[in-house]
Order: structure tokens, then C-alpha cells, then sequence
């Protein structure tokens, strides 16, 4: 693989918030997708889901409303996990996807919900990472890129490399790339954080694959 093919002109970027972070024990509490054309964002679908669809006795742990601003009420108004995961299984298919994190996180947690509740994953979908590019920046390793068959065995093992004190989450990414956060503002919401994201893959597509 090279470097120019982690930024394709059109994408879709997608972004989760959860319950807790164990995919066996935890759930998705809302998912936004996003679709990137000539790579300005063209339009941005988000859902609030209810893990309990359709009854309302499911309950947001108060660590998670405080984080995100996802209460109850909010869920329990939610779509159903196979309404949602429906949806992005539809949008992402037949596309490149880019998470934050996603390789690690987001990814194995839709195939886990998605298992659970019988909804179906996309099809011939190339997953990439703006943590895992922004990290082997940091590192001095991007050019390791074309040592790898495909960008998921290369993000793995970027991500899965220990760095004492190199952060790559989103918040931390958007000030090192010199990204205004009050147009993303609030972060920790699907929708607003795959809008952090987009401006997160552009700038690294100026930074390291610019025309």
C-alpha cells in the first residue's frame, strides 16, 4: 500500500459513543456518520440509540452523561441498535471509512452490537485510522506505510505500539494540527466529533500526502 491511498478525495468517517469501553458488556448510545465528497463534508446523519429498543428502562450511567451529555431520556427516544447499524452497514459499504481510534475501538465494538442484535456489518469497506496516521507521525514511522500489505495491519500495529507520554486522542490531535475545537464544540458527541475528525484527516493529508 502508499501513503496517497489513506486519502481518498471521497470518504465517509464514522464515530460512536458508548456506554463504557468492553464491547462484550457495553453499548453503542449513538452513532454519526458522515459523508465526505471532494473532500468537504456533504452531509452528516447521526442517531441516538436505545440499547433496549423498544422498551425504556435502559439507563445511561451518570459517568457517561457527564462525559458526552447522553442522559436517559435521550435513549430511551432512541432508535433501535438494528435501525442505526442498519444504516451505517448501508453508508459504508463499497466505501473507505475513517475512524478515530476505530482500528482499536469503534470497529470491534459495531461487530460486537451488531452480533447481538442481528444487524448487518458493511461489505467490501476499507477501514482507516486518523489516530493510528496522526501516531506514526509522532513517531517518525509513516514511511513504514508501504512495508504493509493493508492500512488495518499497519494502524494495528501503530496503535498497539506503547509510547510513554504520546497522545493521540481526538481533543489532543486538533491542537497539535492547529484545529479550532469551538466549531467542533461539543466533543464527545458522534456528530461533532466525526466534524473534528474530517478536519483532523485533511490536515494530515496536507501534512503528509499534499499534492
Amino acid at each position: 500500500m502508499n501513503l496517497s491511498s489513506c486519502f481518498p478525495d471521497s470518504y465517509v468517517i464514522a464515530d460512536i459513543e458508548t456506554s463504557g469501553l468492553n464491547p462484550s458488556s457495553d453499548n453503542i448510545l449513538e452513532i454519526a456518520i458522515a459523508n465526505i465528497t471532494d473532500r468537504e463534508i456533504a452531509w452528516i446523519e447521526s442517531f441516538v440509540v436505545n440499547p433496549h429498543y423498544p422498551h425504556e428502562d435502559y439507563s445511561v450511567p451518570p459517568i457517561i452523561t457527564e462525559l458526552t451529555g447522553i442522559d436517559s431520556d435521550m435513549v430511551r427516544n432512541g432508535v433501535s441498535p438494528e435501525t442505526a447499524l442498519s444504516r451505517y452497514a448501508v453508508i459504508a459499504s463499497n466505501s473507505s471509512v475513517y475512524f478515530h481510534n476505530g482500528i482499536r475501538f469503534d470497529i470491534p465494538f459495531i461487530a460486537a452490537e451488531a452480533s447481538r442484535h442481528s444487524a448487518p456489518l458493511p461489505v467490501n469497506t476499507t477501514y482507516l485510522d486518523s489516530a493510528a496516521l496522526f501516531k506514526a507521525h509522532r513517531l517518525n514511522r509513516i514511511d513504514e506505510i508501504t512495508h504493509h500489505p493493508d492500512f488495518e495491519s499497519f494502524a494495528t500495529e501503530i496503535l498497539n505500539t506503547r509510547v510513554r507520554g504520546l497522545k493521540y486522542n481526538l481533543t489532543y490531535c486538533c491542537e497539535c494540527l492547529g484545529i479550532d475545537l469551538v466549531n467542533h464544540i461539543p466533543l464527545h458527541r458522534a456528530a461533532s466529533d466525526v466534524k473534528a475528525t474530517h478536519a483532523v484527516i485533511e490536515e494530515l493529508r496536507v501534512l503528509l500526502a499534499s499534492d
